[in-house]
């Protein structure tokens, strides 16, 4: 006869369960509201987005997941398939083509914090990844369509591995997920994807003598495995196009090395990523002095070695762009992470300079936050300065302004009050939650997921609606602009032919028509719907295409 079961150990094994997983439900009830909140209206970014987006649903339209356009592709393309699944499964929307970057950068920040927990420990993790959240240009691009969050994910997450792999048992296992994942990063973000590998090498070369990952097998074959997708795609363009697949994915490398495409210089990111990461990299700077001044600590070619020749490689590399640098932000989150973590410990002993530190830091909080609330009281007078802030400073805006200023000026309040261990908990809690209320008053003005506005606006009219979804819309694209061309494009549902000039559509039907010097008159003969960012949908008849 068996046993009566005993529903104890059942009992502590679902509590071990759910301190376990604390950590993670703190962090999606912390990340998710930045990543969703929006406006009632969304658009996409001209530009990047909108290029990821029409080039997914070409692939669904032309059911050819390989190269629906007609010439070799300067671009592999595994960030186009996670949009195109994404619309199979959401359909043709802007959030269906941002939700791959949502689910990225949520996956990111959990990964970070196991990152952290390994580098440092608990709380760190914990803080890095709060603080991760917090960082402007990480949360905008985790809500873009774009490919750099999902690489940077599956960087962090071969970092996580090779980290587990020195610890763990099945350490070919970790090596294997480690390969397949710096692997599928080139299916994802091509030669981008080599900068992260080679800012690893000071880690993987100079101290493999202690984690031995260089020696084992199933590294090398996990790169193989994630290389494998790209391998295909690469075979199945060959058939068609030969070695101009391979040149023209190098030729497209080669432009974005050497040549200057949007200035800045080679100091560009010096500016560009603290001014991003602001306040946070004041506190990633002291947090790397630690990490230095840690002479017995074995990781520091990873948290120290990594980020350095990371910036290196994107500051002599010719196209900077602020979405090159995102590689960094988990680091610098690290970094602070461990800078607030020796803060607060700090914050409630008798040692005289670290007092003066976090006192020196409180006051400056403060201080910031009192000009921060000064200013969200200043929209019309900013506006009557600046007319074209208008767009942007709405109330919500600057209630965020004045939500942010208020927490940190907190900061020397509490500082002054409470110096003790729960005193130090809210002084952390100051810091960390203005960034976030910040953030996301700021998501729900739309102007993280609203970018263009004044097209959607129009495409959204009930006459204008009526006539894209049940008509082909034919395009008149004289002086090839491409970005509002592109944005009209993806909001045109059943798109027709593309014609350089009015002399070429030789029949009646809707016609998209760059308003250009050559063919405003003949636009004016036409019956006009309407007009926007120098394009009009007109109607056009076969006695309206002619010159008169």
């Amino acid at each position: 006869m068996n046993a009566e079961h005993n529903p104890q150990p059942d009992r502590e094994s679902h509590k071990r369960l759910l301190i376990r997983l604390i950590p993670y439900i703190g962090l999606l009830i912390w990340t998710l509201p930045l990543l969703i909140l929006n406006s009632s209206q969304q658009s996409l970014m001209a530009f990047d987005e909108v290029h990821y987006a029409s080039r997914a649903r070409l692939m669904i339209e032309s059911e050819n997941w390989i190269n629906p356009w007609l010439e070799p592709h300067h671009k592999t393309p595994g960030y186009y398939w996670l949009v195109a699944a994404s619309f199979k499964v959401f359909g043709m929307t802007e959030n269906a083509a941002r939700f791959p970057n949502l689910v990225s950068g949520l996956l990111a920040t959990f990964i970070l914090y196991e990152i952290g927990k390994l580098l440092f420990n608990n709380r760190v993790g914990f803080l890095a990844a709060l603080i991760l959240s917090t960082q402007f240009i990480w949360t905008q691009y985790s809500r873009l369509s774009a490919p750099d969050i999902p690489m940077v994910l599956l960087v962090l997450l071969g970092i996580l591995s090779l980290l587990k792999a020195e610890s763990s048992a099945q350490k070919r296992s970790w090596h294997f997920l480690a390969g397949i994942s710096l692997g599928l990063g080139f299916f994802v973000r091509s030669y981008v994807s080599f900068l992260p590998i080679i800012a690893l090498l000071p880690y993987l070369v100079l101290n493999n003598r202690r984690h031995r990952h260089l020696n084992d097998w199933a590294l090398y074959l996990g790169v193989l495995f994630g290389f494998s997708p790209t391998v295909l795609w690469l075979l199945l363009e060959w058939t068609q196009y030969q070695v101009l697949s391979f040149q023209r994915l190098f030729d497209f490398t080669v432009s974005l090395t050497t040549k200057d495409r949007h200035g800045g210089g080679w100091h560009y990111y010096l500016w560009n990523v603290p001014l991003n990461a602001f306040p946070w990299s004041l506190f990633a700077l002291a947090g790397m002095g630690l990490v230095w001044q840690k002479t017995t600590f074995r990781y520091r070619m990873l948290c120290l070695g990594y980020p350095l020749l990371l910036l290196l490689q994107i500051s002599v590399v010719g196209t900077r762009t602020p979405r090159y640098s995102l590689g960094l932000y988990p680091f610098l989150a690290l970094h602070a992470g461990v800078s607030l973590e020796w803060l607060r410990q700090r914050y409630f002993q008798k040692e005289a300079s670290g007092k003066r530190v976090i006192q020196g830091l409180s006051y400056g909080f403060s201080g910031l936050g009192i000009i921060l609330i000064g200013l969200s009281f200043m929209r019309s007078p900013i506006v009557a300065a600046i007319p074209d802030a208008e767009e942007y400073l709405s109330d919500r805006v600057m209630y965020a302004v004045f939500l942010l200023g208020l927490a940190w000026l907190g900061a020397a309040v509490i500082f002054h009050f409470r110096k003790d261990w729960s005193g130090a908990q809210y002084w952390l809690a100051t810091l960390l939650m203005g960034p976030w209320l910040f953030l996301a008053l700021f998501s729900s003005s739309g102007l993280l997921s609203n970018y263009n506005a004044e097209i959607k606006s129009f495409v959204e009219r009930e006459d204008v609606t009526q006539i894209l979804q049940n008509n082909s819309v034919h395009f008149i694209w004289v002086d090839k602009e491409f970005a509002n061309k592109r944005l009209l494009n993806f909001y045109t549902p059943h798109i027709g032919q593309y014609y350089d000039d009015f002399q070429q559509f030789d029949q009646s039907g809707y016609v998209w028509a760059k308003v250009e010097p050559e063919n405003s008159a003949l636009i004016e003969q036409c019956q006009a719907i309407g007009d926007v960012r120098g394009w009009k949908l007109v109607y056009v008849v076969d006695t309206c295409n002619q010159p008169r």
